[in-house]
């Protein structure tokens, strides 16, 4: 797959996994290297090259079982989902058709490595 500017990913790099959009590509010319530049910083520096992310237009491609979403909706103007079955969601086939659309993403590991347990 072409990786292009405008699209989205989801980093798979150590303990990051994040959803990122793709604003530039860097051509490196003493390393022969692309180098991604997000919309928002990474703890990782991010290459074309490498196989440590996940690529596409469409957001509900890249959003895994656990990950929190927060959407605008016609009926609702602030809604929250937790992703449960990546295979049968009814509020990702809503995302595909645009009728909702997506304000922001909190992945699963984002989640489980910022949380406060209350009681411990």
């Amino acid at each position: 797959m072409k990786i292009e500017v405008g699209m989205y990913v989801r980093t798979k790099h150590r303990n990051e996994v994040v959803i990122r959009k793709i604003v530039n590509i860097y051509e490196d010319s003493k390393e022969n290297d692309h180098i991604l530049v997000f919309d928002k910083p990474t703890k990782y520096q991010y290459y074309v090259e490498d196989n440590n992310f996940i690529a596409s237009f469409d957001l509900d491609i890249l959003l895994n079982k656990g990950d929190i979403v927060l959407y605008d909706d016609l009926s609702m103007p602030f809604s929250l989902e937790i992703i449960r079955d990546i295979h049968n969601s009814v509020m990702l086939a809503r995302i595909k058709s645009g009728e909702i659309k997506i304000k922001q993403i909190l992945t699963k590991e984002q989640f489980d490595k910022e949380k406060y347990i209350i009681g411990e």
